[in-house]
């Protein structure tokens, strides 16, 4: 099946915190051959990306905004990439 990734906006993913309030947030897929693989480029360096699960954790150590990206693979080796935001 056609792998997807939960959009927001249609474009990217946004990630607002609050320094110091931990976040952790879940990224989501659909379609696709389960289970997925997820990994990262870009993140701030206080943000971990489970590559199993796809939450993002972590204690943000200051304000500011970061772009990175977020690469979601399949069983079938099916992949999807998109752009993700940190703001705050």
């Amino acid at each position: 099946g056609y792998l997807d990734l939960f959009r927001y906006n249609g474009i990217r993913f946004i990630v607002s915190f609050t320094t110091p309030t931990p976040i952790y947030q879940r990224l989501t897929a659909t379609g696709g051959i389960r289970p997925y693989r997820w990994s990262a480029s870009g993140f701030p360096a206080w943000a971990l990306l489970d590559e199993d699960t796809g939450y993002i954790s972590g204690t943000p150590s200051g304000a500011g905004t970061t772009n990175g990206t977020v690469t979601v693979t399949d069983s079938a080796n099916q992949t999807k990439t998109f752009n993700i935001r940190f703001t705050g």
